[in-house]
């Protein structure tokens, strides 16, 4: 819900089916960011998230933290990544749109 809220902001405008090849696109400098909140698997994000990470994106959970958990069972799993400019500002705009969302319930 949150990213896409934040979507148009960042011109992530189509989705593609696969986290891994998102991932690699942001590694290769292809798309600016990836965004998913939750509905991965370990197995989906594992090879790409390195990819990317060690292409010089910045690659966290939705929320900052890390975004490789070895415990984490089933399609749990979200993850941001970007280049190191722009990651820090994505999850703000993230947290602002959760906060959006909470005060209207």
């Amino acid at each position: 819900m949150r990213e896409r809220k934040v979507a148009p902001r960042i011109r992530i405008h189509r989705r593609m089916g696969s986290s891994a090849l998102a991932l690699a696109y942001v590694a290769n400098g292809r798309f600016d960011a990836f965004i998913q909140n939750g509905g991965l698997s370990p197995w989906d994000v594992a090879a790409a998230g390195l990819i990317a990470e060690r292409s010089g994106a910045v690659v966290t959970s939705v929320v900052g933290g890390p975004w490789w958990d070895p415990r984490v069972r089933g399609p749990r799993t979200s993850v941001v990544a970007a280049p190191p400019a722009q990651h820090a500002a994505i999850l703000e705009m993230l947290a602002a749109v959760k906060m959006t969302v909470q005060t209207r319930r």
